[in-house]
């Protein structure tokens, strides 16, 4: 009988994802160290926001140790190389990493706002800080709910591979998907917008408040990369081969959670040892 498999170049990628994830994972634990220490050494009080961002590293942590565990279990690699006992752990990592990608992604935001609650006295601002903080987390929710419920019953999560046409009930995934990226990139725009109206009101010279500017542009940053993970995300709504085309949203997944995480620890330290003097003090 003639191989029918699709005639498509063996791939491994191992090394190259576990490079980049290695590198994430170390800025989750860079994060919750410089935290600890900088609290250690009182340049500013634990606040609500302190906690929101290391549990947030946690959940990068997860990602980046199941993204670890799936390049074992297929990611990277054509799935028709694959038993069925990998494709279906494949498909259980898969899920994990989804979960954790979308709760790091609410608590790295929900500490960003709340460290702006801190530091911005304007009462117009604050509120318009509390509604976004509200926006938020309903739109996580939502998305979770939706995740959960995406395939029914529950186990076609990871068993739902095997059929076609697929049994039970299936939402619209790709509607799903597209919902929570678009939310998140609005999310970004705003939020790294916002601070910007407020820094004339802060009392700085011209030089620092273009500094801080500076610090806050990192935003451009994180907007890019969530925009680059939308076509990845939009060849993986409609492969066929599942192992090999997740490994671009997978990996940009965990690049946009460690870029963020960068400034969910830096701007509250930056603005803390600033108080003290420490930084801008040459300009």
């Amino acid at each position: 009988m003639p191989d029918t498999r699709p005639i498509r170049p063996e791939l491994d990628n191992d090394h190259n994802i576990r490079g980049i994830n290695y590198t994430i994972l170390g800025i989750a634990v860079f994060s919750i160290v410089l935290r600890t220490v900088t609290k250690s050494y009182r340049f500013s009080q634990w606040g609500a926001d302190d906690y929101l961002i290391i549990a947030a590293s946690v959940f990068t942590g997860v990602q980046c140790i199941i993204m670890g565990l799936m390049t074992f279990a297929g990611l990277g690699r054509n799935i028709w190389t694959l038993d069925d006992s990998t494709i279906t752990t494949f498909h259980i990592y898969l899920l994990v990493v989804q979960y954790a990608y979308v709760l790091s992604l609410c608590l790295i935001k929900l500490s960003i706002l709340y460290f702006f609650l801190r530091t911005f006295p304007d009462p117009k601002f604050r509120s318009i800080i509390k509604y976004t903080i509200a926006f938020n987390i309903v739109t996580t929710i939502i998305v979770t709910i939706c995740g959960a419920l995406q395939r029914q019953p529950i186990h076609l999560l990871w068993d739902g591979w095997k059929d076609y046409p697929p049994r039970g009930k299936t939402l619209n995934i790709p509607a799903i998907i597209f919902f929570h990226a678009g939310v998140n990139i609005a999310l970004d725009i705003w939020m790294f917008a916002l601070p910007l109206t407020q820094l004339y009101a802060l009392g700085l010279q011209p030089k620092k408040k273009a500094g801080v500017m500076v610090i806050f542009g990192v935003g451009i940053f994180l907007i890019a990369a969530s925009c680059i993970r939308i076509p990845y995300l939009l060849d993986f709504t409609r492969t066929l081969n599942a192992s090999s085309d997740a490994q671009g949203f997978v990996v940009w997944s965990n690049i946009e959670s460690g870029q963020e995480q960068g400034p969910g620890t830096f701007y509250p330290e930056a603005q803390a040892a600033a108080q003290r003097g420490y930084l801008f003090k040459d300009l």
